[in-house]
């Protein structure tokens, strides 16, 4: 099993509304990220990550032997965490626990540390995903404390974790 991390491309569109358009997915992502997922949202996102300044945002898909599985990214913070950047990232639910995420988080932080000047990645996790949290420790990340009640998700509150590596 080869896991890589590559750029967006227009093909990746059909694949991406085939993994995204699950409620098990994003009911652990940010309201931003559209449920039902339709063709129109991943093309958006797609051209986004294709204009991503690459000073600011790192946005990769996460591939399997070629195979579009999920999506992983880091944006670099300004001012004053301008030596940090946040790590979001995504597994399509049919490849969840099978080491692939933890991979793909360990490569993501190598691309970081080498692109740009920061010394910390960080990420926020939703404190009912365990899976997530178990993907962060395996790739290194330390957990720094728990953000009470910060997540407002389908009408519900919940606590968030966050992790940080140090490079």
């Amino acid at each position: 099993m080869k896991i890589k991390l590559r750029k967006w491309n227009n093909q990746d569109t059909q694949p991406l509304v085939h993994l995204a358009n699950n409620p098990n997915i994003a009911n652990y992502l940010r309201d931003v990220f559209p449920s039902p997922y339709q063709a129109k949202d991943a093309a958006f996102f797609i051209q986004l990550c294709q204009q991503a300044d690459s000073n600011t945002d790192l946005p990769f898909a996460i591939t399997v032997d070629g195979s579009l599985v999920g999506s992983i990214g880091l944006t670099r913070q300004v001012d004053v965490k301008r030596k940090s950047a946040e790590l979001g990232y995504w597994i399509g639910e049919e490849y969840w626990n099978k080491g692939i995420a933890t991979q793909a988080v360990k490569q993501i932080c190598e691309i970081g540390w080498n692109y740009w000047d920061i010394n910390r990645i960080y990420a926020e996790v939703f404190s009912n995903n365990l899976a997530s949290c178990q993907v962060l420790k395996k790739s290194g990340f330390q957990q720094e404390g728990i953000l009470q009640k910060s997540i407002f998700k389908n009408g519900n509150f919940f606590d968030s974790i966050l992790f940080s590596k140090i490079q």
